[in-house]
């Protein structure tokens, strides 16, 4: 019995070294290590990856049961799974000491996306412009970028949007 407990460990742990046998994976699990739970849409602009191929990757960790998402309207955010075995928190706090510098450049992308386009709820008070008909709805959350049109900035400081960081 006891040789099969082990077999079963190790398994588990070859399961999980593969997941980070990726360079990508391996920064996203950085990433999320580091960062807490993160965006879906803030990961693509992080890592500089198509949107695709970081769900892809998403996917396969989450497959492994190392992430754990969280839907939010039509975002998704994930985090490091909560309830990870002993010896896979120790593989990777161990992975992600080794990649110290570019985890600090990851974060520090992360601190500037997150800074620039925030994730919000945008929810209408009263009548909207008719040109703003689009946004009336609201109900789901949105990046609000720079570049966003500045009648939704002006909605805003009027009282007739509300902004909710996500």
């Amino acid at each position: 019995m006891g040789y099969m407990k082990d077999a079963g460990r190790e398994v588990r742990l070859a399961e999980v070294m593969r997941g980070c046998a990726d360079a990508t994976r391996l920064r996203i699990l950085n990433l999320l290590g580091r960062g807490g739970e993160v965006c879906v849409c803030h990961m693509v602009d992080v890592l500089g990856e198509s949107q695709p191929k970081v769900s892809r990757h998403l996917g396969y960790l989450r497959g492994v049961g190392l992430v754990e998402d969280r839907k939010d309207g039509l975002w998704v955010h994930y985090r490091l799974k909560e309830s990870l075995e002993e010896g896979i928190v120790e593989v990777l706090a161990a992975l992600h000491e080794a990649c110290r510098e570019s985890v600090e450049a990851d974060m520090a992308r992360l601190e500037a996306v997150r800074r620039e386009q925030p994730i919000v709820r945008l929810t209408a008070r009263g009548a909207m412009p008719v040109e703003d008909a689009a946004f009336t709805p609201l109900r789901e959350p949105a990046v609000l970028r720079e570049s966003e049109p500045a009648r939704l900035r002006e909605s805003a400081a009027q009282g007739d949007l509300e902004i909710e960081l996500l």
